[in-house]
């Protein structure tokens, strides 16, 4: 754009220092004429450049600000997708220690029926205790599975309007299919 400006100004002031000799030689009266028409049109040409280069810069900043927000909600579900894979880390840590918290469970329900009563109020204490901790440990992972869930359903919610914003964005500004 200041390319065109700086070309319009020459014209301009080429213009205004032609047409003074041109005007003191009453002979060439028709060259006068002859050099506004050409300015004219020149000027002219200057303006419909200048004019189609403000539309195509319009059109170049509607695309970058497109493209920035496309980005913005691509980043987004990234954002949501791992946070989901942090979740699943974890959900998969609880049902891990639940595994095993079941099998010492199971070795000292073992014990417990082998040794009678000797240590049974230990055992059975433990045993309790490790109940509890499954427990506990099956909640956090119905709480991580919710969790999961609404991650999923954001994601793809968010896929949809990013697929809608890629067909408004397509149509409205002329980018084909």
């Amino acid at each position: 754009m200041n390319r065109l400006g700086l070309a319009v100004m020459f014209v301009v002031v080429g213009s205004c220092l032609v047409v003074p000799a041109s005007a003191s030689d009453e002979s060439g009266s028709g060259l006068v004429g002859a050099d506004l028409e050409a300015l004219t049109a020149s000027i002219d040409r200057l303006a419909a450049a200048l004019q189609t280069s403000l539309e195509e810069q319009k059109h170049q900043q509607d695309l970058l600000i497109a493209i920035q927000y496309l980005q913005f909600r691509t980043r987004n579900i990234e954002g949501l997708e791992s946070e989901m894979r942090q979740i699943e880390g974890h959900k998969v840590g609880a049902e891990e220690r639940v595994a095993r918290m079941e099998q010492e469970v199971q070795t000292l329900e073992r014990r417990l029926k082998a040794e009678g009563s000797e240590d049974s109020d230990n055992l059975a204490g433990a045993i309790d205790r490790y109940n509890r901790r499954i427990e506990s440990e099956g909640d956090r992972i119905d709480r991580y599975e919710r969790q999961i869930l609404d991650l999923e359903n954001r994601i793809l919610q968010s896929r949809r309007q990013l697929v809608d914003l890629e067909t408004f964005i397509s149509e409205n500004l002329d980018l084909g299919p």
